[in-house]
């Protein structure tokens, strides 16, 4: 078996205990509840939270909900920012929250300083030092609450940093998780999906150029030995493009073979190491989604996708609202082609053993990475980080959290990650930042839902898209299976 993608830096603990409980003084900036709350707590500047950290969690695994509980999601402040009071501000995307306890009940503060407060998408609370800050969330339909929170020394003043960076956190809660799918798909996708294998089938590969990878990128794979490939498609369409990297040592017929596929920009433009362990043995087969030459000076790809990303509504490559409108002018069926005619070649290099085929991926090399193992019967194993492209048009639809993705189209939904999912039946490995607005926990638990073989998810809270967003001990969830609340 290969070795999970990347699962080294998931590796934390789970922590499942409440916050004890704690006073918050939420106040406006005036009046006599304001001073009040000066007079109990005197703020400081920001050199008192020049190290300082903040936690988001859940009261329940994130995931555990049923559409009409209430959660509380729960922010504390660690290092310098726990040894006096602070300024958190607050938002939520997916419901509306209220803090705990009201201002003006036991523990909140001045008795009546405030009216209790009303269900809101934001506020501001002034928190005593080592205290935590509660909201308490609902929704009535399946879906999730996603509640943000950044520290600072006074109700107006902007996020504190520490290296740079706001000290923020956030949590979500998922209600009925499990009964989340996706618009209904064209009624001719595997008619469309056909002629594309059709045409993946017809690239001679026979003909594929092989070149050595120059020094400076074989140097990026010590242990390894790196060539680049390149394959004709023909039809106004980029080759298919990528690295083959394997261990110095191997023999034919010995190693399983992993489909590598790169996020959003020119990921692949150089060779990076396999998933794998290079004392376990793999073939890696890396593949960029552009088609462009490799070996080439960092001029050369910035130029390209500068040209690529020109003229995108929103973002750059993929994003064109012309070319979005048929799915045969869109990027997505290019790049799907080229992939599907990497993995064809892939199959043939000899020190496959033919029997393990790992396609994986984060981000759009998720998507990717679906995409092929719904479409390639060779591929044995999914396993994927962060599923880019899933439940398209959610949110004028079904009202779901919405991520970076192109301006919906219906001719998008031949390149919706979730169509592709109900067509995976090989096993699958997902994992997922529920702080991710770029890949949704929505759209990503709809991609889950939608799978068909045997499948295992594991959810981080406050991990946004990038992998290394989340703390050490940063709040999981992994889930064996079908997700809770399924309907």
């Amino acid at each position: 078996m290969l070795a999970e993608f990347d699962l080294a830096w998931y590796d934390s603990r789970v922590m499942t205990q409440k916050f004890p409980d704690s006073p918050i003084f939420a106040f406006s900036p005036r009046g006599a509840a304001f001073a009040a709350a000066l007079a109990l707590f005197p703020l400081t500047g920001p050199a008192a939270f020049a190290a300082s950290f903040m936690d988001a969690r859940t009261d329940a695994p994130p995931l555990s909900y049923a559409p009409g509980d209430t959660a509380v999601v729960s922010f504390r402040l660690s290092g310098d920012a726990s040894a006096a009071p602070a300024w958190i501000h607050w938002s939520v995307r997916g419901a509306l929250a209220t803090p705990e306890p009201a201002p003006g009940s036991a523990g909140g503060g001045a008795a009546g300083a405030e009216a209790a407060p009303v269900p809101s998408d934001s506020g501001t609370a002034l928190v005593g030092a080592g205290q935590a800050l509660h909201l308490r969330v609902s929704r009535d339909e399946p879906g999730f609450a996603v509640a943000s929170a950044f520290v600072a020394t006074g109700p107006e003043a902007a996020p504190l940093r520490r290296d740079g960076r706001a000290v923020s956190a956030t949590a979500a809660a998922g209600f009925g998780a499990g009964a989340l799918r996706g618009i209904p798909e064209p009624e001719d996708f595997d008619e469309f999906w056909s002629r594309i294998r059709a045409r993946a089938a017809a690239a001679d590969i026979s003909q594929t150029q092989v070149f050595p990878a120059p020094p400076a990128d074989a140097a990026l794979v010590p242990g390894f030995f790196a060539r680049s490939f390149r394959v004709e498609i023909g039809g106004g369409v980029r080759p298919a493009t990528g690295w083959i990297v394997v261990p110095k040592d191997a023999a034919q017929g010995s190693l399983p073979l992993e489909l590598r596929f790169f996020d959003y920009g020119d990921g692949g433009s150089a060779p990076v190491a396999p998933a794998a362990a290079p004392e376990k043995g793999v073939l890696s087969v890396q593949v960029n989604v552009h088609g462009f030459e490799l070996g080439r000076d960092r001029d050369y790809y910035k130029a390209y996708m500068a040209r690529a990303n020109d003229g995108g509504h929103g973002g750059g490559y993929g994003f064109h609202d012309a070319e979005n409108s048929s799915p045969e002018s869109s990027f997505y069926a290019g790049a799907i082609l080229r992939c599907l005619v990497a993995a064809r070649f892939a199959a043939t290099l000899p020190e496959w053993n033919g029997l393990e085929l790992e396609a994986t991926g984060a981000g759009q090399g998720a998507w990717l990475a679906a995409a092929v193992a719904a479409l390639d019967d060779d591929v044995t194993r999914l396993v994927v980080d962060a599923p880019w492209l899933c439940g398209l048009g959610g949110e004028a639809q079904q009202g779901r959290l919405p991520g970076w993705r192109p301006i919906y189209q219906p001719a998008l939904r031949y390149f919706d990650g979730v169509n592709f999912a109900a067509r995976v039946k090989v096993p699958c490995v997902v994992t997922a930042g529920l702080a991710d607005s770029t890949c949704p926990p929505d759209s990503v638990a709809a991609f889950v839902n939608a799978l068909r073989g045997q499948k295992s998810s594991r959810w981080t809270q406050n991990r946004a898209h990038s992998r290394g967003s989340a703390s050490a001990d940063a709040q999981e969830q992994a889930v064996e299976g079908e997700l809770p609340g399924g309907r």
